[in-house]
């Protein structure tokens, strides 16, 4: 379950091709957060910025079975 989820599209996603780079931020027994990157590319110019992430995911615990 996603208890936060926003994205900054600072440019647009016209290039040769894309590059993607995600990481947790922190990861605990109820929240994990990850944070993501998006790089254009092109032949013609270095890599630049195309949009960032940034997501709260909420750990739902299993349910115990009943007896």
């Amino acid at each position: 379950m996603t208890s936060n989820f926003t994205v900054h599209s600072l440019r647009l996603a016209m290039g040769d091709g894309l590059r993607a780079k995600a990481q947790t931020i922190r990861s605990g027994k109820t929240m994990t957060k990850v944070s993501t990157e998006i790089w254009l590319e092109s032949d013609r110019a270095a890599p630049r910025p195309c949009t960032t992430a940034l997501a709260s995911i909420a750990i739902r615990p299993e349910p115990r079975p009943r007896i």
